[in-house]
This record gives C-alpha cells, sequence and structure tokens, in this order.
C-alpha cells in the first residue's frame, strides 16, 4: 500500500481494479489511485501514435475546432489578472493551445514528452518547446495542465516544481478527469446488476490514468504545493473548458456531408450525447465530467 498521491495520507481502501492491478480509495480525500511504483509505466515519449495520419490540412481543421474555446479559457485566466503574459503548457501535445495563446499575444512555450508531437508542433505551428528544468525559476506569469496530473507518478512533485517556476501570485489551471463522473457511476452498477460483480475503475486505466482526483484532493495537493484555490468547477461535455466535439469523425473518412456511418459510429456518438447530458445535470452533485481549477501561487 502507498500513501494517497494528492494528499498523502497512509489511510486507504479497496476501490476497484483494471489489468488485475488494484484501485485504492483514500479515506482522507477520497482519491482513487494505483499503489506506486507503478510497475509497467508507459512510454510517452512514442505517445499520440496517430499523429502520422493527419496531413496539414487536418491539423489546421483541429485547430480550428479549439480556437474559440481556447480564446475563452484565455480570458477567463486574464479576469485572475496574472502578473504577466509568460504562458507554460505543461503536456502541450501538439500545442494547439499554445498556437492560440501565441495569437492572443501571450509568450507561449509548452513542455511535451512526446517526440511525434514536437515534431508536428514545431513543423505546423511554429510552438517553442522546453523542459519543466530550464525554465528559470519565477519566470512564468500562468502555467497551465490540461489532463496531465492524472497521468503522474508524482502529482504533488509536478505541482511543486510548478510554483517554483511561478512568479507570485502567478496562475495555475488544472483540468483532470473527474475520478468518477456520474455517467461512469451509472455504466459500472448497470453492468454489476445485469452481469454481476464488476472492476470499479472510474476514470482510472492502467498505467495510463493512474489517478482519479477528487476536488477535495485536487485542492489538497495544489495547497501543499504553495497554491490558494482561487476556483473549482466540475463541467460536461458541453461546457467550454471541455474538449469540442468532433461529429466527422464518427463518420468514414472524417467526411460528415457523406453522412455514411462507421461502424459503431452513430451508436457511439449517441452514448457520448447521454453521457453528456449526465454528466451536466450531475455536476451540481460533484459528478460531473471534468475537474476544472484555478489557483494562484503564494
Amino acid at each position: 500500500m502507498s500513501n494517497c498521491p494528492a494528499c498523502d495520507s497512509p489511510s486507504s481502501r479497496p476501490w476497484g481494479s483494471d489489468q488485475q492491478e488494484p484501485i485504492l480509495a483514500c479515506l482522507n480525500c477520497g482519491t482513487t489511485y494505483f499503489a506506486r511504483p507503478i510497475v509497467r509505466p508507459l512510454d510517452y515519449e512514442t505517445y499520440y501514435p496517430y499523429l502520422h495520419y493527419f496531413d496539414h490540412s487536418r491539423f489546421k481543421w483541429e485547430l480550428a475546432q479549439r480556437r474559440r474555446r481556447f480564446v475563452f479559457q484565455l480570458q477567463e485566466i486574464e479576469r485572475l489578472g496574472p502578473p504577466g503574459r509568460t504562458l507554460l503548457d505543461f503536456g502541450a501535445a501538439v500545442g494547439y493551445f499554445c498556437a492560440i495563446a501565441g495569437e492572443a499575444g501571450w509568450d507561449a512555450s509548452g513542455v511535451e514528452a512526446s517526440a511525434p508531437a514536437i515534431e508536428v508542433g514545431v513543423r505546423e505551428f511554429g510552438v517553442c518547446y522546453t523542459a519543466l528544468d530550464s525554465v528559470p525559476a519565477g519566470s512564468c506569469s500562468v502555467v497551465t495542465a490540461f489532463h496531465v496530473l492524472e497521468h503522474l507518478d508524482s502529482p504533488l512533485g509536478t505541482l511543486q516544481a510548478f510554483r517554483e517556476k511561478l512568479t507570485p501570485r502567478g496562475i495555475l489551471v488544472v483540468h483532470v478527469p473527474n475520478q468518477e463522473s456520474m455517467s461512469a457511476f451509472l455504466r459500472y452498477q448497470l453492468k454489476k446488476l445485469l452481469k454481476g460483480p464488476r472492476a470499479r475503475q472510474g476514470s482510472l486505466y492502467y498505467p495510463e490514468h493512474i489517478t482519479g482526483f477528487t476536488p477535495a484532493g485536487l485542492a489538497a495537493c495544489a495547497t501543499a504545493a504553495g497554491f490558494d484555490l482561487v476556483r473549482s468547477s466540475q463541467v460536461s461535455a458541453f461546457s467550454r473548458f471541455h474538449d469540442p466535439w468532433y461529429i466527422r469523425n464518427y463518420f468514414h473518412e472524417h467526411n460528415i456531408r457523406s453522412l455514411r456511418p462507421r461502424p459503431g459510429g452513430v451508436g457511439d456518438l449517441a452514448k457520448k450525447v447521454a453521457c453528456g447530458l449526465i454528466d451536466h445535470a450531475a455536476g451540481w452533485a460533484g459528478r460531473g465530467d471534468w475537474l476544472v481549477a484555478h489557483f494562484r501561487a503564494r
């Protein structure tokens, strides 16, 4: 048994499993997690293997689909009055957020482990990538980490590194999957009812998503790293903090005009709509799809 990666509590109970690896639930903050160290860690240097299927027009389309939501998210950051316009996006992937932040006048750079993603980001969007260790202390006014912490062996250690790179009163923005959204909870309960005992996973799957955050766990982790919570919310697929819907992906050859459904495409789309509606309605009860939190560095 290992301590909770969010609040460091040693108290936990069995909660679920995936690939025969037990999932624990923290008795203090409710965070779910696989015990550390991870026995078979994922190789993130080769992450995003599908990128070689995309051409230049596809990357332009992907950027365009994200632009409105990312502009909104940048405006939300600006409303918090960060002390400057230097932004570091940790886990930047191919750099969509960095590219749009640059268009909006931010001095944006990214940190990314995946070599294929870095190659695309430099070629398609001119993104400037760096290593976290190379970023001078106190040089950033904003750090963003979108769907990164759930992958990391030590989220607290990473948040402490972010605090070092941020200037005092700098802004940290974190997006993570909710530990178990309402739609995931209902799917688990339905399968258990129809098929008998089932392994409970929530948002975890081994060895990629290894920590399932609750609002309390995420706040405790950030507080221990030197941040104060400004605001936290639970969002669904209908939120402007959520990834946009790529409806064209549910049809052959990514061509929505043909209206030729790929196998399972229409059913998958209907499932996504239903889950989005459920999680949207359940956000008030702490069962949204994602947690979105803004913190200020002390």
